[in-house]
């Protein structure tokens, strides 16, 4: 049934767009790279000014100015449109990945837009996933002030000749306009060591990024002062009830971890209900696992196999 979009004279809408199986769409570093770089040339090209965006594991929130309502659809529509082909050829996969159509609401004044980016920034520590919203890499809280809030700065001079070598690939993708598809994380990307890839990912996510931090200024005053209002402020949305399940985000870490050690790879392979097909051990020995070591409860551990 098509829905009656609103905006208001301010622009604003937040956004909020779930799995279309409630199930776990962003599993790794690459899922949430892959997307986040899709959407940063996309806004560049459409001119629409983000000022707050959270991935979590199978939803995101958007908060935006849009010229239009068509504008806000043919956006998200776009973004996720792109990332679903490229995700779907990556692991095997078809059919749609987020529901449709996404649920937006507008804001109508600067107090509510403040107190919506709030809401957003602050979804992981709600989920239990960080204790502080700057924690949380996929929220880009913490590159308002910092190049590597999350790695040492890189010194290209004293760099491995394969670091800088990706980082040059980096920067002629995104001057070209376009995105990081999954072949960018190849051999070369997996031999860095542990802390060259720390500093990649904060070049990528430097590099695209695509938060409006003049708009922000706009709102707040000072980017200083944001990080220490996020944590006092946790915000709100009454109109948007979509991500309201109660989980611990660290119990799907724990998941991954626990997978990996079954020897099952989710950098080639998503779950379904037809990969178990066959595999009744496997399925029973994970679930086991998820509910012993990392107290995973039922509902959790269904999202995490697509088995809702």
């Amino acid at each position: 049934m098509p829905i009656t979009r609103r905006i208001g004279k301010s622009g604003f809408l937040h956004i909020c767009q779930k799995s279309v199986d409630n199930g776990i769409l962003f599993y790794l570093l690459e899922d949430h790279l892959v997307f986040l770089t899709i959407l940063s040339v996309k806004a560049l090209a459409q001119g629409v000014i983000v000022v707050a965006i959270v991935l979590m594991f199978n939803h995101l929130h958007l908060g935006a100015f849009f010229h239009n309502v068509s504008n806000a659809s043919r956006f998200m529509n776009g973004v996720t449109s792109v990332f679903a082909r490229i995700y779907n050829r990556h692991y095997g996969l078809e059919g749609q990945l987020f529901k449709k159509p996404f649920k937006s609401t507008p804001k109508t004044n600067e107090k509510k837009i403040r107190d919506c980016l709030f809401y957003i920034w602050n979804n992981p520590v709600e989920k239990k996933a960080v204790k502080s919203a700057e924690e949380y890499r996929w929220n880009l809280l913490g590159y308002l002030g910092s190049d590597n809030p999350f790695s040492e700065p890189i010194k290209v001079e004293e760099a491995s000749a394969k670091l800088v070598k990706l980082m040059r690939k980096v920067k002629v993708k995104r001057d070209a306009g376009e995105y990081l598809a999954y072949d960018f994380f190849d051999d070369n990307y997996y031999s860095l060591t542990k802390q060259e890839r720390l500093q990649l990912i904060d070049y990528i996510l430097v590099t695209y990024n695509f938060i409006d931090n003049h708009k922000i200024l706009d709102l707040f005053g000072s980017l200083q002062s944001i990080v220490v209002a996020a944590n006092a402020v946790t915000g709100n949305e009454y109109d948007i009830t979509d991500d309201n399940d109660a989980e611990d985000y660290r119990h799907y870490r724990s998941l991954i971890s626990i997978t990996r050690s079954e020897g099952v790879d989710l950098g080639s392979i998503r779950f379904n209900r037809s990969f178990f097909e066959g595999k009744e051990e496997l399925l029973g020995r994970l679930t086991k696992r998820f509910r012993t070591e990392a107290g995973a409860s039922n509902y959790e551990i269904l999202k995490f196999l697509h088995l809702l």
